[in-house]
This record gives C-alpha cells, structure tokens and sequence, in this order.
C-alpha cells in the first residue's frame, strides 16, 4: 500500500462514521434552524437532498431496483417510510425539543419494526425481547410523560408525530 492513498478497507468505515456524524446532528441542526423556518420542509428537503447525492454518487442500487420490477413495490414502501420519517422527525423536534423527540422517533422505531414482523410476516416475539420491548416502552412514557403539557397541545401532538416518525424509522429500516 502506498503512503498517500487510504486503505480500500477503511473507506466504508469512513464512510459510516461520516453518516453517523451526519445523522446524529439532524435534530440539532434543524432545531437551529432560522425562527419561522418550516420544520416540514427542512425534514423533506434535508432527505430529497440526500437521496439526490446517493443517486449521484452510485446510481447503480437505483438502476438494479428499476430494472427488477419484482422489488419496486418494496421499495416504495420503504419510500413512503423515508418521506414518513422526515416529514414528522422534524416537527415533532420543534414540538417537543430535540432531546425527547429524538427518544421517542428513534426509541420507537424498534418496537414498530417488531410489531410489523408480527403483523406481516407472523412472527414470534422472543420472551427477551418482549422483556426489552416492555422496558423500552415504560421508559419512552416516563419520557413523554415528562414533555408536560403546554398550552396548544403541543408536546401532546410532538410526541404523537415523533411516534409517527418511529414507524416511518421502522418502515424503511
């Protein structure tokens, strides 16, 4: 290997610490954003844009799913699940502050992924898991329950979109 290029191998690696760093800031920098700023269009344009730059930087996934008319409908599905998430992840962070709605979208998310194994595909849940998913789910209610209750409703309707957002989370995971 030569000294000025980086091992091949470690470029994913790069590449999910980067996503990683990227993800993690999403609320925080849409919580930031200018007063007056609609929340909704940041979540969806943040997400257009980013499926714009993975289309240009590899179209070849996006070419194979076209080509395999037997995957599309899978893949809108998990189209609706990513236009879900980033239309209610967003609001639901103005609603109820980045803290609890990054909780409850993302603490959520597992628990809907199990419940929707159970619905479509008939699963069993393992008793650890349903032990885990108990924990989580008292622990999310202690969180939302902490969001209080504002004039409007708002934490009400912060916590509900950033459930939404969970199964939207769940949806295309």
């Amino acid at each position: 290997m030569s000294r000025g290029q980086p091992d091949v191998a470690q470029r994913p690696v790069g590449a999910v610490l980067l996503a990683s760093v990227l993800w993690g800031t999403t609320g925080v920098v849409a919580h930031q954003a200018p007063e007056g700023s609609d929340q909704l269009l940041v979540g969806l344009s943040t997400f257009g844009f980013g499926g714009l730059l993975l289309l240009v930087l590899d179209p070849r996934p996006t070419t194979r799913l076209l080509r395999d008319a037997r995957r599309l409908p899978l893949a809108l599905l998990g189209a609706v699940g990513v236009s879900l998430y980033a239309s209610l992840y967003y609001v639901a962070m103005d609603r109820v502050g980045v803290a609890i709605g990054n909780v409850l979208a993302l603490g959520s998310g597992p628990i809907f992924a199990v419940l929707l194994e159970l619905v479509v595909d008939r699963r069993r849940i393992d008793p650890r898991w349903a032990v885990a998913a108990a924990v989580t789910v008292v622990g999310v209610a202690l969180l939302a329950g902490s969001a209080g209750s504002a004039p409007g409703g708002r934490p009400v309707s912060g916590v509900l979109l950033a459930l939404g957002a969970g199964f939207g989370y769940a949806l295309y995971s």
